[in-house]
């Protein structure tokens, strides 16, 4: 077995890195499998979480997320998150 991971990043707003994709090659044998992972963030409150999250195995099947209804909690930050 042999796998490689390659992993994307992108500054937020407040300077921190954030994952935005990520690739996976995955070499059983003679068998290769490719797993994509993209994701995209919404601000909530002071912080940025994900919103959507889309995981796919190219030219077969692809599962996407949305997260909704996201708060965070404590000291002034009890902001939900925007309608999108």
């Amino acid at each position: 077995m042999n796998a490689s991971v390659t992993p994307v990043y992108k500054t937020g707003e407040d300077g921190l890195l954030r994952l935005r994709s990520m690739e996976e090659t995955i070499e059983l044998g003679a068998t290769k499998m490719v797993i994509d992972l993209d994701i995209d963030y919404q601000k909530v409150g002071e912080y940025e979480v994900p919103h959507h999250v889309r995981m796919a195995l190219p030219g077969s099947f692809a599962f996407n997320y949305t997260f909704v209804g996201c708060q965070v909690k404590g000291p002034g930050n009890d902001a939900p998150a925007g309608k999108n």
